[in-house]
Order: structure tokens, then sequence, then C-alpha cells
């Protein structure tokens, strides 16, 4: 600073004004004032700091966004089965999770096509378009089966897959149809169906609720892959199951319309009135464009029966059923097709000294048809689909030079060239259904074909191979061409009894293999191959709207032209200015976006070493710890026990349930907390993670009475807070209802178990002096918080775990289980009319004669009913008791039924499987009920490796025990999920207790020997319907 430039500190005297006020002197600056750098570094400053802001609200949302599920999370945690490998090339390129495994399927938007017949051909017409259909089809059996449900869609952890899966392969592989075969019965009336469908990983399949929602289901799946579908009544009624195994009677043993006589279209259930009911049916749900990929209808496969013909009297006349019923299918839906399929008859080949007299093949023969054609209100809606099989079903003459023999052929001669077997084949066809191809208009297609083809055919010229090449020859290479053919079938148990001419070692085999994730390489590739040059796929639909988006396009390139007229320098100002505006309101939304998802979504992952290993889903990168579980929107239905049966109602639709459960403890304990949540364990989310995965969709909660009726506050070092963000611990209830609801978020439904009195007092009845009957009873009315749809999931409540000190029939009411079951049920239905009553049995002592030896035993505690279930009339009469007994294998005691000979527990003979089964079976039946629905409240014991017994006792009962739950009763709880359930007995164990569960001790690890061993469970659970 210069010396003129000093600045000196002076006094400065007061001045004063004219009115003698103290003033400051004015100075005059002479200085020059610079504000334009102040003023920039400002702007500078605060773009800068709103760059800043901009920049750390991006990244922290981003942050945010990462720890959220996105399409790669929700891909592990639902899933979208597994791609069918068929020995080509797999598209790597990943698909999103809405088009692999959508919540619905949309509608596509398309024109209803209308399917005509012309100049014996197939055509598609929509507006002026007309394209011919070619069918390259297989059938995918189930809908016609016991279970009435489509087969293959479990999509469980080894076998089982999802349509999508299933319509991608037959896509990729040129299928352009699927014909489904149906019951006549099932489709009139539309009854609840009992699904077994993962609806993880095929979201747009939970909630279906009756038969025809299910065959929606299928059209819409395979809809998406422009895959046509064929209905075919194939079954008529349950008349036509084999009672005993379930299986579907062959044709040959099916009982005609009156008994040995008569037609083989209808039964005693089953008359044209069903007929046309089932068509109303299936065309109000499903004529419509959302579904136009539906073809037609099939009238019935194989319709002879005892006596059919083609034009006989009323009873037995083919020709004019079918034509009421074709009548049916167009007034319901003009747009679809009919298809129809011939008798039973025989038919000469050869000529000469060959000549022969054989019969058709069932439904193919169709020569009456060409001077009495089915005639309908509609023209040119019939099509003829007689079946055409090689002779891995039968070894028909014709497909050899010379034979002799019927089924098993003594002596044959293969044709050696494919030129002369062509022939034969082509001139059987033509002497049952080929005339029509030559003499009428109508076109014919196979309503199923196939046999055994490649190294599976055993025929030393490989006939069954070259005669089903010559089947599809037949279809593709003629001037009058059959219109394609269904394959049979996707299924991978079609049997084929005749591997050889001289062979009866049948082979089961498919289109898939048993896993449904592996094409039988010989059947997928090969033979149907031809077909795919022929084939189209349904015609494509016009979309709607497609006119209007023209429009506007025309209206916006004038706005654009317009736009155009302005001067230039004004549009770049325009611009300009519009660009500086949209980056500050931009910069401003990403930052407020970013602080409110932040505050409202920011969630701190866990670690991941609370993941339980169970070798299905490794390591996971979504949210694992809410901090709340979402509520899904159910309807908390009415559960009714029914003919043996659970079943959830809502609204006039009941959906049957079977229980793959497993019991969690540690509520009823003094902790009054389940076992597993401390931070030394695993976590809530991993516990049901784990559940959804394996295919649980059950779990029973043992509760303490004392607990219930005190609302005790549980025991806080007991679980983790930080690690379950969504459980309130604050009291039991809210415990219990954190528990109810994470459960109910992956579809897993819950059992109440009033399981002891107190802490310290198991209870042989269902009060005692410390619990009285009215702590008992209020116990149960505070449960009624849990009867809301926030707890739709809940099935009800064990009324009382292993009742022992009690009796059946006893003049004492106070002992009297009837009176108890009575008593506490009647409260249950108080606390919630929507609720189930599960109750378990009194043990009691039995003798049993089998194998030459008496053997004296005792039930297992909650098993014993000595007693007529009648006499539970307030219960049963509303359907609203099921019985839940336990049984256990020899881990809990080993007794003597379970082997040959039991002297001490290193001194024994065990018993072979059959003899073993034997046992089980005859004790299960002496220990539970004769009659109403049953589920094991509890079953278990040590499995696999950890049995030690040399021929592996225990791990035979237990799977006989699944066996027998899976198929007999409703399913079954396995005691337990916690690897802290005690067991008494093992050969050559040291220690008093054997310590075991499905998890292992460390919570964080499944005994896989065990879990595998559920399997059979998964066929039979269902994942629980919710109700919207």
């Amino acid at each position: 600073m210069r010396a003129s430039e000093d600045i000196v500190a002076v006094t400065e005297a007061p001045g004063t004004d004219g009115d003698g006020k103290s003033v400051r002197r004015k100075q005059k600056f002479g200085g020059r004032r610079s504000v334009w750098p102040g003023a920039l570094a400002l702007i500078l400053g605060s773009l800068g700091a709103l760059g800043a802001l901009g920049y750390w609200g991006y990244t922290a949302h981003q942050d945010m966004l990462s720890r959220q599920p996105n399409d790669a999370d929700l891909a592990l945690i639902y899933g979208s089965g597994t791609a069918i490998s068929d020995g080509t090339t797999l598209n790597s390129t990943k698909l999103p999770l809405s088009e692999t495994n959508p919540t619905e399927y949309a509608d596509m938007g398309c024109a209803q096509i209308n399917y005509v017949t012309a100049d014996n051909k197939i055509m598609m017409q929509v507006g002026s378009q007309s394209t011919q259909l070619v069918f390259k089809g297989v059938n995918w059996r189930g809908m016609e089966s016991w279970q009435h449900i489509i087969t293959g869609l479990w999509d469980g952890t080894r076998d089982g897959n999802t349509l999508y899966q299933i319509g991608s392969f037959l896509k990729k592989n040129k299928f352009n149809s699927v014909r489904i075969p149906i019951d006549v019965d099932w489709t009139s009336r539309n009854p609840a169906v009992k699904t077994n469908f993962n609806t993880n990983s095929e979201r747009a399949l939970s909630g279906l609720g009756k038969y025809i929602d299910v065959l929606k289901a299928l059209v819409e799946g395979l809809g998406q892959f422009k895959i046509s579908v064929v209905f075919a009544f194939n079954t008529r009624s349950v008349a036509d199951l084999n009672q005993t195994d379930h299986s579907v009677i062959d044709w040959s043993s099916r009982n005609s319309s009156s008994g040995d006589i008569g037609n083989g279209w209808e039964n005693i259930n089953v008359q044209f009135a069903q007929y046309k009911a089932a068509v109303q049916g299936l065309a109000t749900a499903m004529c419509d464009a959302k579904h136009w990929n539906v073809v037609g209808v099939d009238v019935k496969d194989v319709p002879a029966g005892a006596s059919g013909e083609w034009d006989g009297d009323t009873k037995t006349n083919w020709s004019a059923f079918a034509a009421k019923v074709g009548n049916a299918i167009i007034s319901s839906c003009p747009q679809w097709l009919v298809f129809v399929q011939g008798l039973s008859t025989r038919s000469q080949f050869g000529s000469g000294t060959s000549l022969k007299t054989i019969d058709d093949w069932p439904g193919s023969s169709l020569s009456s048809a060409v001077k009495s054609p089915i005639k309908l209100t509609t023209d040119n809606k019939v099509v003829y689909s007689p079946p055409f099989w090689s002779p891995s079903l039968y070894p028909k003459s014709y497909f050899y030079k010379s034979s002799v023999g019927q089924s098993m052929l003594s002596e044959y001669t293969e044709f050696s060239d494919m030129t002369s077997l062509q022939s034969s084949v082509n001139d059987a066809m033509d002497k049952m259904f080929g005339q029509i191809l030559t003499q009428t208009s109508a076109p014919v297609v196979f309503s199923y074909f196939g046999g055994l083809y490649g190294s599976q055919d055993l025929h030393p010229l490989n006939t069954s191979t070259r005669s089903i090449d010559a089947i599809i020859s037949r279809m593709t290479k003629t001037s009058q061409a059959i219109s394609g053919g269904f394959w049979w079938a996707l299924n991978p148990d079609q049997n084929w009894p005749h591997p050889g001419p001289n062979s009866s070692d049948a082979v089961t085999v498919g289109l898939l293999d048993s896993t449904w994730r592996t094409a039988t390489s010989s059947e997928a590739s090969e033979p149907c191959t031809p077909l795919a040059e022929y084939v189209t796929a349904p015609l494509t639909p016009t979309v709607d709207g497609y006119e209007d988006y023209i429009a506007e396009e025309s209206k916006f390139q004038g706005i654009i032209e317009r736009f155009r007229r302005i001067p230039l320098e004004i549009r770049r100002r325009y611009f300009f200015g519009s660009a500086v505006g949209i980056t500050l309101i931009i910069a401003l939304t990403v930052i407020i976006v970013a602080a409110v998802s932040m505050l409202k979504h920011r969630t701190p992952r866990i670690h991941d070493k609370y993941h339980i290993k169970d070798g299905i889903v490794e390591q996971t990168d979504y949210n694992n710890n809410p901090l709340s579980y979402a509520n899904q929107g159910c309807a908390l239905p009415n559960y009714l026990s029914i003919e043996g049966s659970i079943y959830a109602m809502k609204d006039d639709v009941a959906v049957d349930i079977t229980i793959k459960g497993v019991n969690w403890f540690g509520m009823e304990t003094m902790d009054a907390v389940p076992d597993g949540l401390d931070v030394n364990q695993t976590t809530l989310f991993e516990i049901i993670s784990f559940l959804n995965r394996n295919q649980f969709n059950s779990v029973r909660l043992p509760l303490s009475i004392y607990h219930l009726y005190h609302n005790t506050v549980p025991n806080p070092s007991k679980w983790s807070s930080k690690l379950n963000r969504a459980i309130d611990g604050s009291s039991y209830m809210t415990m219990l209802q954190s528990i109810i609801s994470a459960l109910g978020s992956q579809n897993i439904s819950v059992m109440l178990d009033l399981h002891n009195l107190s802490p310290v007092e198991t209870g042989g009845l269902w009060y005692s002096n410390a619990v009285p009957l009215n702590m008992t009873l209020e116990a149960i009315n505070n449960l009624n918080v849990l009867c809301t749809d926030d707890y739709w999931n809940v099935l009800g409540v064990d009324l009382k775990n292993e009742p022992f000190a009690a009796v059946w029939n006893s003049n004492n009411r106070n002992v009297s289980w009837v009176n108890g079951i009575e008593t506490l049920g009647n409260a249950v239905l108080n606390s919630c009319s929507s609720w189930l009553s599960f109750i378990q049995g009194v043990p009691g002592e039995h003798i049993l004669d089998m194998n030459d030896t008496t053997y004296l035993y005792s039930d297992w505690h909650g098993s014993g009913f000595n007693m007529n279930t009648s006499q539970l009339t307030s219960l049963s009469s509303q359907n609203k008791l099921v019985f839940a007994p336990h049984y256990y294998a020899p881990s809990t005691e080993p007794k003597s039924f379970f082997y040959e000979q039991f002297i001490n527990e290193t001194n024994f003979i065990e018993l072979d499987d059959a003899t073993l089964f034997d046992m089980v079976t005859a004790t299960m039946i002496t220990m539970l009920p004769t009659n109403g629905t049953i589920v094991l409240g509890e079953f278990g014991g040590l499995y696999g490796t950890n049995d030690s017994h040399p021929f592996k006792t225990t791990t035979r009962v237990i799977d006989f025990v699944i066996a027998i739950a899976s198929m007999q009763l409703v399913g079954g709880y396995l005691w337990s999920l916690n690897p802290n359930s005690l067991y008494n007995f093992n050969p050559g164990q040291t220690s008093p207790y054997i310590e075991y569960g499905l998890l292992q001790n460390s919570w964080l690890e499944a005994n896989v020997e065990l879990l595998d061993a559920l399997t059979p469970l998964n066929l039979y659970g269902s994942m629980m319907p919710c109700f919207t």
C-alpha cells in the first residue's frame, strides 16, 4: 500500500447541525465501486452449489434405487421357470420379468378371428384378409384327469415348469397349436379346482378359482406366443376315471351310455344338456377378441362306445348328436370351428390272398361322412378330426409287408423301402377317411398321432419311426393334404405298449421328459420338423386403433410444418430460454425427489450371512429388511371343511386347499418369541423366503393361552429389532400380527395352535387351576383382532395340543373332550366365523393282529379317535371341523409295530419296505378318524444320514407318512422348522436327547435330505388363494 493511502485512526469530534444534535460528518467516497466480481462469484457459487446438490441428489437417489428390488431382484424372488433344453441354442437375451412372469396376461389388442373351412382347408379370416392354417400341434393333458388340472406347471425345485417356458419351447420349435382334452361334466358345472401351480414363477396363474378360469389362463398364456388352442371333450365325467388309481380309463374299457351297450358320448351324468352347458360356459368366457386364438371345440374323443353308429336310432346316432353339439358351439360362438371324430368300424386292406379286414383306429372311421356329412346351421364350420397312430400303439398289418399275430407278432417282414410303407399307410388312411378329401370340401386334421421315434423304436428297420414320417408326409406332400395334426403328447407319461413288433415291455415317453425341463430329443426335433415348413401362426391380428394413429400422426406433421415458418433467430432464442428453464426445473426436481425418496425408502440392507442355504437360491441383492410387509389386498375368505377337503370360499367361488406345512415354535415359551430371530440366528425375511421358495403354504404356530390372555410383552433380548424392522414386539398380539402379516405376504397360511396353558404348564386338558376355563375362552376371544382382511391367511385354531388327560365319552363334562371341542370350537366361531377348528385326539390302547403277530400299542399323543365324530354336531354341521392328529416315527418312540422284533435300542430286527408300509398304514387307520377332513398336525423324526438304523427305519417311516398325507389326507405339518426339536431314540445314541429339525443348529442351512423328502407334498400343496 502506498504511503498516501495509509489509513490513520483519528478522534472525530462530534458535529452538530442546526438543531443542535450531534451527527457524523458526511464524507465523500473517492474510490471506484467494483460490484460485478462479487455478483459473478455469487452466481457461480450458487450454480456450483445447485450442481453439487443436483449431483448429490442424483447419486443418492440412484443409491436408494439400487437397494430396491429391480427386475433382476424380482426375477430372483419370483423366477419364471426353467428354459426347456431341446438341443438348440438358447437365446441368452434376458427378458423383463413383466414378459417372462407377468402378473396377468395382457390383452394383445387383437381382432377376433373367424375360422372357416373351404376346399379341404382351414382358413383364418379377419376383415378382408384370409390365410390358411395348418396345425403343427401337440396335445397337453391334465384337465380331463382326476385332479382336473393341467399337468406340469408346479415348477418345483427339480421338476415341473411354467406356462411361459412351455409356450416359449413350443414357439421356438414352430408349434402353432395346443389341443387341450377337457371333461364335459366339469366344464358344464365349472366347479372350483385345486391347482398345483407355482404362483411365484407363474404370477398370472394365481387366484384361479374355477375350472374354466384355468382354461382361460392357458389360452391367454399361449396366446402371448401366437399359439392357438383347440378344446376337446375327452372324458364325460368321473365315471371315465379309475376310482382306485385315479387314472383316465382307456377308451376300450369305458362304460357306454347304457352300461355294456349304447353310445360312448353320453352316460348317467352327461347328456346333451351338459354338452350344451359346457359349450356355453366356454363361449361366455372366451368368445371374444382377447381369446382370439381359440379355434374351436372337438365334440367328443372316440365317441363310438359299444353300439354307436353314424346314422342310427336316436340313442346311437353319432352324426345327429355331433350336429346338435356343433350347432350349440356355433350358436354360442359363431367364429369357432366344430371338430368331429369318427366311429370305430373295420376296413379291408390289401388284395387277393393278402386281403385283410382290420379294426380302424378308435375314432378314425369316417367313410360314412362322405354320404352323410355333418350339417350345421352355418356352412363351412366342420373339420373332421380322426386319430392315426403308429405301430407303437398296435402293430397293424398294413405297417408290415407281411405279419402273423395280433398285438404280439410271431412273424413279420418289414417294408424295406419307404415308398412301399408310405403307399400302405396312405391306403389305410384312404379307407378310413381319405374320401373326405376327394369327395367333400371339408378339411381333415389329426386329433392325435404319434409313437416311438428313433432310438426308442425297436423295429430292426425302424418301422415305427418311418410310419410317423409317412403320417407327416401325408400332411405335407400330397395334393389333398391333411391340415396338420396334434402330436400325442406333450406330457412325459404317455404309455406306448409296443416298442417292437414282438415286445410287450411298454415304454413311457412324451415330447418332454419327466422333469418337464428337457425335450425328448428324438421326439422334439425330428418327427414333426417337416410340418414347420407348412404351418402358420394364427393370423396376425390387426390392432384396433391403427387408423386413428395414422390420423393423429398427420396432425402432428402439420404442427411441425407451421413451426418451421417461425424465423430462425426467434426459434434459437426460444430453444435457448426453454433449455435453461428446463435444466433448472429438472435440477430442482431431482433434488426434491431424491430427498423425499431417501427419507421414505432408504433401507439399509442387512448382511447376507443371515440367508438360509438350501441349494435353491443363492445370495440376493434386494431389500431383505423391509419396514413392513406388503399387504396383498386379499379378502378374508370363509374356510370350510367339506367331504374330506378344506376350501376357501368367497362370493360363491370355492378353492380346494391342501397343506404343505411346518411347525415353528417359540411363542409358547417363556420368551414369547418365535425361535430363530436372534441376532446370531436368522431373520423373519429369510425364514418366509425359505418357506416360499420351497413351496410351503402353511405354518402352524404354537401359542400359549397365558400369553394370549395377558398379552405378554415378548422378551426383547430374544429377537433383533434391528434385523427385523417389520416386527412390532411391543406386545404378544402385535408380535403375532407381525408374523402372520409377513407370512401372508408370501401367500403362506397360518394355523394358530393353543399349544400349552402357560410356559410352565403344558396341560392335558384345556384348563387348570392356574389357567381356568374363563381365561382360555377369553384368550380365544382376544384372537378376534386377527379376524380381518389384513390377516386373511389365518385358517383357524387348533383347540388344544395333545389333550391326553381328556376322555372322549364321559358324563363328567370337565374331562369330556366332546364337551371341550364344542365349548372351544364355538368360542372360535364367536371370535371369527370364517375360521376352522382343528382338533386332536385322545390317546388310547390298541391290539393289532398282523403278520402272525399280535401288537399291543398306544396312540401317539394327539391321536386316538375312539368315538363317533357325528357327536360333534355343532361344528360338523357348519362345516368347520378338521381333524389334526399326530403321527411320529421311531425317533420319538420305537413302537413295536415298526420292527419285526424289538428288544432294546441295540437289539432289534427291521422290517422290509412292503411290510413296514403295511404296518404304518394299518396303525394310522387305528389312530386316525375313519371319516372327515384330516391334516396331520405334527409328524417327523430323524431323517437320512441322521437316522442310525442300518436299514433306515425312521427314514422309511417318514417317507411313508408323507406319501399317505399327500395322497389320502389334505397334507400335514412337519415338526419342526426349529433345529432344537428333541427326539428320544436313535440306535447307538449316548445322549438322552437328539436335537434335529428342518433347519440346522445355525438356522442358516437346511437339512436338505429332509427338505427333499417333503417334495411329494409339492404336487398337492397349493398356494393360498388371494380373493380380492
